[in-house]
């Protein structure tokens, strides 16, 4: 299964609160009438649109429409990860949640009450090129709270920096697992490997897919 599929499939099978769509030919067929729909957001994927969308659909049909204020924990330990499930298990259906973290294997604490997992996914290049002039935006001009921590970086240096000017003085790749393996892995401990190895776990990457 190609990654882009799995995020459409998944989105179609939470907005058939909308409409109900034909199933597609494989395991992650729409749910006739879902309850719990977890809009989990992969930074910088254009999710803040989608939520608007989501929120209108969900008035029109008496869901509620919760949004999480942690926009930083991404990773959670067991027992953040155990309270995360029994608040989906107490909170009173139907509701869409939405929050920034990565995937959450609900059978992991005995629960019957899995939600419907919504994703929307973006080239992976566009993602970390985003995810640069946010960030870079954030420390030299908006001064937004939640990069507070780096605004002692501002500097000619960095705040007239491109992505290209920033690979072109990489002498050394670095390694690491992109935010799309992260989101569609999840917490086990193979998923802190490079992301040919932890996919395994998830979906299957598309063609051109993987992190740089």
């Amino acid at each position: 299964m190609r990654l882009s599929f799995l995020a459409v499939a998944s989105a179609a099978a939470a907005l058939s609160l909308v409409r109900a769509p034909r199933a597609p030919p494989c395991w992650c067929a729409p749910v006739t009438k879902p309850r719990r729909i977890f809009f989990n957001r992969v930074p910088k994927c254009g999710s803040t649109t989608l939520m608007s969308l989501i929120a209108d659909a969900a008035a029109e049909h008496g869901f509620t429409s919760l949004r999480s204020p942690d926009f930083t924990h991404e990773h959670l330990s067991r027992a953040q990860r155990q309270a995360f499930v029994r608040f989906f298990a107490t909170s009173a259906p139907p509701f869409v949640f939405n929050r920034h973290l990565h995937f959450v294997r609900f059978d992991e604490f005995a629960q019957n009450m899995a939600p419907v997992y919504m994703n929307l996914v973006r080239d992976p290049a566009a993602i970390r090129t985003s995810d640069f002039y946010f960030h870079r935006e954030c420390v030299c001009t908006t001064r937004g709270a939640w990069c507070r921590t780096e605004w002692h970086r501002a500097s000619p240096a960095l705040c007239n920096r491109t992505i290209d000017d920033f690979y072109a003085d990489m002498r050394t790749p670095v390694a690491m697992p992109g935010r799309l393996t992260a989101y569609f892995c999840g917490h086990e401990k193979e998923c802190a490997l490079l992301p040919t190895r932890a996919y395994g776990l998830g979906a299957e990457p598309s063609e051109g897919a993987r992190e740089p």
